[in-house]
C-alpha cells in the first residue's frame, strides 16, 4: 500500500475521532456537569433571589431587587424594609414571600 494512501486512511480516522469527541463526548460531558446548576439569565436566575420592600399596601407593593424596582404581590401582608424571596415572576410582577430569620427551625425540627 502507497505511502500516501496510509497517510490519507489515518487523517480520516483522526478526523473522525475528532468530530465524534467534539460532536458527542464534550456535549455530553457538559450536559452532565450541568445539568443541575443554576440559571444565570433571563427571569429563572430571580426566583430564590432576595428583595427589599419598598412600599407596601395590603397585598402588593414595590421591592427593589438588584437596583431595580419591581411590582410585587404576595399572600402575605409585608412592611416597607423588610426582606422578601421571590417564588414566581408574572410579567413585571414578581411573587414574594416573606424570608424566614436566619436560625429558624423548620416545623419537622420542633421538639415536643
Amino acid at each position: 500500500m502507497p505511502v500516501i494512501k496510509k497517510t490519507l486512511i489515518i487523517v480520516g480516522i483522526a478526523v473522525l475521532i475528532f468530530e465524534f469527541a467534539e460532536h458527542v463526548l464534550l456535549p455530553l460531558f457538559w450536559y452532565i456537569t450541568h445539568r443541575k446548576s443554576k440559571p444565570r439569565a433571563g427571569v429563572e436566575s430571580m426566583i430564590g433571589g432576595e428583595v427589599e420592600v419598598r412600599t407596601w399596601g395590603d397585598l402588593e407593593g414595590q421591592v427593589i431587587f438588584r437596583g431595580v424596582l419591581w411590582r410585587a404581590a404576595s399572600d402575605q401582608s409585608l412592611t416597607p424594609g423588610e426582606k422578601a424571596v421571590i417564588e414566581e415572576a408574572n410579567g413585571l410582577t414578581l411573587r414574594v414571600k416573606r424570608r424566614s430569620p436566619k436560625g429558624a427551625t423548620r416545623p419537622e425540627q420542633k421538639e415536643g
